[in-house]
């Protein structure tokens, strides 16, 4: 049935397919097909109001490893395994009005939220899927808030491979929560004639930690083999507009605590500042720059790293059709104790021209491009490295 609010929605899938490896210049061997066969299930439905919606998703596959026939290699035996997800969400408020004033009405207030459970079990494989395959478990919440103009999103995550507790194998897990928040100062202070000097601000912090499971201590290892990090990150961007001119400001700051036994002194702190510059030289004239500075502290050794960044940008259109970008850049790193320290320039010129080829009663848009490229190289003991690079491509699309 067609998917509609207060109705249910019902897929079946089936699957065969094999798939054989790209081959590469130089290997003699011919492996065997991967194979794979199943079927999936998909339900969803939605309230009469669709402010609640569900999803569940099953699925069972049997994988078959690839061979060699040519080598008298067997394929591996088959596997068959289940995996299944559902999700629930729910619009909790959608544009509650606070009040009858005008600047309530501004105001409008809303909240969703969203979870999500996955399990695939050891083994499960399916050349129908990309991404994630078997073996792990994940739980997660999403709460997306609206007031106004002003948006943000709080997320808890949870995730653990190893879900049969196989204790030869280390079950490994991850706990993450992030926070972003979006806020258009300009829009707040006077949405009829916002002010070019207040930016939009949007923040971002998240929290991953990532562990092992203590109780699963596999043979030959101890619990000093055992990860447990946990990272921070936290960013801040401003953006303004200044009638055509518009500008960037990028703020970051990332630590590495180490909790792993033995290893809790092995800790790091990065920071970078960044500015982009983007303004319209004419209607087919676009300039780009900005530049930037990173630096990044091992607390165990006091070492630290630099780096330095810059780079600009022009592209435009001219003639009948053509268009043209070119792009600089340079970078310099280099640490503390003087023992490593790098330069890369880097120019690049891209000529492009789009076409349409009427052939046989055909009209094929195309494009081709011109694409040619220099760099130099230089590091610290070592000869500086030049490199030229000048390649064409050709579009057709039918």
């Amino acid at each position: 049935m067609l998917e509609r609010p207060g109705g249910l929605r019902a897929e079946l899938t089936s699957f065969h397919g094999s798939e054989k490896p790209v081959a590469s210049l130089g290997v003699a061997t011919a492996l065997d097909a991967e194979q794979s066969q199943g079927w999936g299930l998909r339900l969803k439905s939605a309230s009469a109001s669709a402010r609640t919606r569900a999803e569940i998703n099953l699925a069972n596959s049997t994988h078959t490893p690839r061979g060699d026939s040519t080598l008298s290699i067997l394929p591996g035996p088959s596997t068959r395994a289940r995996a299944w997800s559902g999700e629930i969400a729910h619009d909790w408020l959608k544009e509650l009005l606070l009040g009858e004033s005008d600047l309530a009405k501004k105001w409008p207030l809303s909240l969703g939220l969203t979870a999500r459970h996955e399990y695939a079990q050891f083994g499960y494989r399916s050349l129908g899927s990309s991404g994630q395959q078997g073996d792990y478990s994940s739980n997660s919440l999403a709460a997306n808030l609206n007031i106004g103009v002003i948006s943000g999103q709080l997320q808890f995550n949870q995730r653990s491979d190893n879900v049969d507790r196989n204790p030869n194998v280390l079950r490994n897990q991850s706990q993450s929560n992030s926070l972003n928040l979006n806020v258009p100062l300009a829009q707040i202070i006077n949405p009829d004639a916002p002010p070019q000097w207040a930016p939009s601000v949007a923040f971002n912090l998240s929290r991953n930690h990532t562990y092992a499971d203590p109780s699963i201590i596999p043979s030959g290892q101890t619990l000093t083999n055992l990860p447990n990090v946990i990272a921070t990150q936290q960013s801040l961007n401003l953006n303004w507009t200044l009638q055509k001119l518009n500008l960037g400001l990028q703020l970051s700051r990332a630590m590495q605590d180490n909790e792993q036994v033995g290893s809790t002194a092995l800790d790091r702190h990065d920071h970078s500042q960044a500015f982009t510059l983007a303004y319209p030289l004419s209607d087919f004239l676009n300039l780009t720059t900005g530049a930037g500075q990173r630096r990044s502290v091992d607390s165990f050794s006091g070492v630290s790293n630099r780096g330095q960044t810059a780079q600009a940008g022009l592209s435009g259109q001219f003639g009948s059709g053509y268009q043209f970008n070119i792009n600089l850049s340079a970078s310099h790193d280099w640490d503390s104790l003087a023992t490593q320290d790098s330069r890369v320039q880097q120019a690049q010129l891209q000529i492009l021209k789009s076409f349409t080829l009427s052939q046989w009663g055909l009209k094929l848009p195309g494009q081709w491009a011109l694409n040619y490229s220099t760099s130099k190289q230089q590091a610290l003991g070592m000869l500086p490295v030049r490199m030229q690079t000048l390649g064409m491509t050709l579009n057709l699309t039918y």
